[in-house]
This record gives structure tokens, C-alpha cells and sequence, in this order.
């Protein structure tokens, strides 16, 4: 079953007023996420961009990751746009095939790096002190951060994408999207709800717990 899915015009009329009218085509997944969660699309448009763009991690390196991540949630949109933004960083079709080769050819950068997303996708409590060590010597604490939220976004997007059924768009893979919304548009801190007092303990030292031997 196609779900349902809105146009471009009909998906920015539906996100958060922005400050500047953009014309670029908006991905699949947009598109389908504004008909139900209009702010969730736009957020998740701002976070795709930050990804895809602003990372601190090296743009070939990171295209690799993302695509890692992609196939072992055998999601092919993914890999498509993985690729795609590979590409788009410089490297050459035999840079962006070769990765999916013998892990022997790897660099040693490329070899933890893409274990670790990998593990983060299909078995995170198996990664080993010994390998996050290594990557926090050779990348530093604040490249290690962003590979895991790296993971995080792309296994959740995946989902997304893979729940929907979404295809990859007509076009091709689409070049990462910048739009900025109004100022409050969207919620960028949780809300807590006003707690109430703490019950306190019982000054007198009575236990109110029945004793159980079991136990």
C-alpha cells in the first residue's frame, strides 16, 4: 500500500513558516512524515542537514558510514544517497565502490569506523572498550560523538523510510536541503511537567514493609 504522501507546495505549506520560500525538491520521507507530524518533518529536515554538511567528521568517511549503516538495515534508499554524498565529497566511483570490498584494503581509520557504526546498527552492547579507546585516540571525543549520533539519526530515518515503504525519488538521491524556521517553531527543549512535592520518609523508623523471608 502507497502511503499517502504530499506534494512539495503542499508539504511547505503545511511545516512551520520559514524565513526564506525554498524551491528545492523535498525528500520522500518528508513528504510522507508532514501529513501527520508537520514539526517533526521540519525538524528532522534541519537535522538531516546537519548531518549530511556540518559534521565534524571527514565527508567521504562519513558518506561511508551512513551507507554501513544503510545496509545493515538493508534499507537502498540509504545506500543510494550514501553514495550520492560520497560523490558529492570528491570521491571517485572506485573510492565509493571499493569500501563495500575486502575490509583488508581498508585504511585503519575506515576499518574501526565502519565496525563501529556497524555494531551501533546490529549489536551495540558487543562493541568493545578496546575498539571505542582506540577511535576516541585516533578521531577525539568530539568526532566519537557525532559518529554515534551519526548511527542514531541514520538507524532512525531507516526505520522511517523502511516502515513507509518510501522509494527513492524519481530524481535521484537530493542534495541536503537548508531551511531555517521562524524562531519558536520548533521545540528544541523537553517539556517536564511541574513535579510535585516528594513524600517523605516516615521520621519515627517503622517499617511499612511487611517482612519477607523470600526476599
Amino acid at each position: 500500500m502507497t502511503p499517502k504522501m504530499l506534494t512539495d507546495s503542499e508539504c511547505l505549506d503545511r511545516l512551520p513558516k520559514s524565513l526564506s520560500r525554498c524551491s528545492q525538491p523535498l525528500p520522500a520521507w518528508a513528504r510522507a512524515i508532514a501529513v501527520h507530524l508537520p514539526r517533526t518533518a521540519a525538524a528532522m529536515l534541519q537535522l538531516d542537514f546537519a548531518h549530511r554538511t556540518m559534521s565534524p567528521i571527514d565527508p567521504v568517511l562519513r558518506s561511508k558510514m551512513r551507507w554501513f549503516i544503510a545496509n545493515a538495515n538493508r534499507c537502498e534508499y540509504s545506500k543510494a544517497y550514501a553514495v550520492f554524498d560520497m560523490q558529492r565529497a570528491g570521491a571517485t566511483f572506485e573510492i565509493s565502490s571499493s569500501f563495500t570490498g575486502n575490509p583488508d584494503s581498508w585504511t585503519e581509520d575506515e576499518r574501526d569506523s565502519l565496525e563501529f557504526v556497524r555494531l551501533l546498527t546490529v549489536a551495540a552492547p558487543t562493541i568493545s572498550d578496546e575498539m571505542f579507546q582506540r577511535l576516541q585516540r585516533r578521531f577525539g571525543d568530539h568526532q566519537v560523538a557525532s559518529m554515534v549520533l551519526l548511527a542514531a539519526y541514520g538507524n532512525f530515518l531507516d526505520r522511517i523510510i523502511l516502515g513507509l515503504d518510501l522509494d527513492l525519488e524519481d530524481s535521484g538521491p537530493l542534495a541536503p536541503m537548508k531551511i531555517e524556521f521562524e524562531t519558536g517553531a520548533l521545540q528544541l527543549k523537553p517539556l517536564i511537567p511541574a513535579s510535585k512535592s516528594s513524600p517523605t520518609l516516615r521520621s519515627d523508623g517503622t517499617c511499612v514493609v511487611d517482612f519477607d523471608p523470600d526476599w
